[in-house]
């Protein structure tokens, strides 16, 4: 405890001293002790301090004792123990109301007393105290270390801080979403814990991974229950370090198990068995690629950059984002394993027997909690079903052309299979054949020309009359134009073509020239 203004006044040698006014603050702490020398004492104050005076510098001089006293207050001192009956007879009232005021004591010193009589006896309370508060701080860093050393984990450290406290106590860890009690039976109310219970902060090289929760509204933590607090939090620290560098370590060979399943990599079945193990994963069954792929993750982030946040900053908002997503889907699908890259995550999934219909619509349901906590959307695009896990890197493959087929058709913010492609996916393997571009030149050329020339937006109205199944009205709205300058411009693209668009042959082969164009980048 504290040792104060109070308990000086009661220690032994002090019975003829007596408070004449402030009562109110004999629970100042106290540190160390003074002699007033020097008219601006007040400049010189560290707090904590009783201040020595036998009145002879504010000798009839009320004001300047009043400003002394109101300055000596306001800057920490403890109180002011003033010798009565040489210099100065008595208390003015003034003085008295200022000090009741700021609730700072002005304590009757006997004149017998010399200065030495009081500064031994309070330095020697305050040395002791600090002696007392070493100790205990020292016993109690021991007893923690040794819970380190023996890496009993954190609830051993909560178990014994709440012995010490006399309060349960939680500690709340943000990152990973846990909660850690100092023993089973405790309940803690998690909705707004943060305004609801007194909460210290666990800090990590400026990053707060979580908070120590002490379970009772009304606690008021003493300065014994401050040192124990404080060398749990450096033990939960160590911790949390610990596992961070456990967990890295762990994530870079689960990685680079990932990456040589998928990059086809591995010798033989036994080499990859044995690496499974390390992780207690089975690579038994039916399995299929899928990317996760954040939208405009490049556009974000630059948008991000652009705010003056630095660039480990944004980094570490992408690993975050790319974590919650690899956690959503581990917890939608019961065996999977993954990989992070710069702006997406490759997962393994293992067939379920869930239907097209039902994976999209799990899917659908993560895109939905990651816009709502994090603002981003998410594509993902997935493979064929692989009959055992040496031929995943097939099923990537597909991923990878379904992801890349699906952002020049503009899609975003869905799921979809490679499979489900249909009419892409024939025109992907067409991709870069000479015959491909001739032909969009021959069918969509001059229409281009014609906008080149004019300034026209021709391709643009015709590839959305496709997009809505040639139904003019519709791509009208779609355009935001009048419906009678969708039909003007429907006559001016046939007039350019120089056929009849009215022709089911002449609009598939329209419809086909505009998808190659998409999928060839013509």
């Amino acid at each position: 405890m504290k040792l104060t203004v109070n308990q000086i006044l009661h220690t032994e040698g002090f019975e003829e001293f007596r408070v004449i006014c402030g009562n109110r603050g004999l629970n100042r702490e106290v540190s160390s002790v003074s002699v007033i020398d020097a008219p601006d004492i007040y400049n010189w104050l560290q707090g904590g301090e009783i201040l020595l005076t036998s009145g002879y510098i504010f000798k009839d001089n009320t004001a300047y004792l009043l400003e002394l006293v109101e300055k000596i207050a306001k800057n920490g001192a403890a109180a002011l123990f003033i010798k009565l009956g040489r210099f100065i007879d008595d208390m003015p009232d003034e003085v008295r109301a200022k000090a009741d005021e700021l609730s700072f004591p002005l304590v009757y010193m006997p004149f017998s007393f010399a200065f030495v009589d009081v500064i031994t006896p309070v330095l020697t309370k305050a040395n002791s105290r600090q002696l007392e508060i070493i100790k205990k701080s020292e016993k109690i860093h021991c007893i923690f270390t040794n819970i380190a050393i023996r890496q009993e984990g954190i609830g051993k450290v909560l178990e014994y801080l709440s012995d010490l406290i006399g309060q349960e106590v939680a500690f709340v860890d943000n990152i990973k979403q846990r909660v850690f009690c100092s023993n089973d039976e405790m309940e803690i109310n998690m909705e707004n814990y943060m305004s609801r219970y007194p909460c210290f902060p666990i800090t990590v090289t400026r990053k707060t991974y979580g908070y120590l929760v002490v379970n009772e509204t009304k606690y008021k933590a003493n300065e014994y229950d401050l040192i124990a607090i404080e060398h749990a939090s450096t033990i939960i620290k160590l911790e949390i370090q610990r596992e961070i560098s456990n967990d890295e370590i762990e994530r870079k060979y689960r990685d680079n198990l990932v990456l040589d399943i998928i990059y086809n990599n591995i010798n033989n079945q036994d080499e990859l068995r044995e690496r499974g193990k390390l992780f207690g994963w089975s690579f038994e069954g039916h399995v299929r690629a899928m990317i996760a792929d954040v939208d405009h993750f490049k556009k974000n982030y630059e948008k991000i950059e652009g705010t003056g946040t630095n660039r480990a900053a944004v980094n570490e908002l992408s690993r975050q984002l790319l974590r919650m997503v690899a956690a959503e889907v581990r917890m939608s699908f019961k065996k999977t394993i993954y990989t992070t890259f710069t702006d997406r995550v490759v997962f393994l999934l293992w067939n379920e027997g869930k239907s097209h219909k039902e994976i999209q619509k799990q899917l659908a349901g993560i895109n939905e909690r990651i816009y709502t906590k994090e603002g981003f959307t998410l594509s993902f695009a997935i493979g064929g079903l692989a009959d055992e896990i040496g031929m995943a890197y097939r099923s990537l493959h597909k991923a990878k052309t379904a992801l890349v087929m699906g952002r020049r058709l503009g899609w975003e913010n869905t799921s979809y299979f490679y499979n489900q492609l249909g009419f892409y996916r024939l025109l992907d393997q067409l991709k870069g054949n000479p015959a491909v571009k001739n032909f969009f030149q021959d069918k969509l050329g001059r229409v281009e020309q014609f906008d080149l020339e004019n300034h026209g937006e021709l391709f643009d109205t015709l590839n959305m009359l496709v997009e809505c199944n040639w139904n003019l009205r519709e791509a009208s709205e779609q355009l935001y134009i009048h419906y009678n300058t969708m039909k003007n411009r429907y006559h001016k693209i046939q007039e350019v073509m120089g056929v009849s668009l009215d022709n089911m042959e002449e609009r598939l082969e329209v419809e086909f020239a505009i998808k190659s164009k998409i999928v060839n980048d013509i």
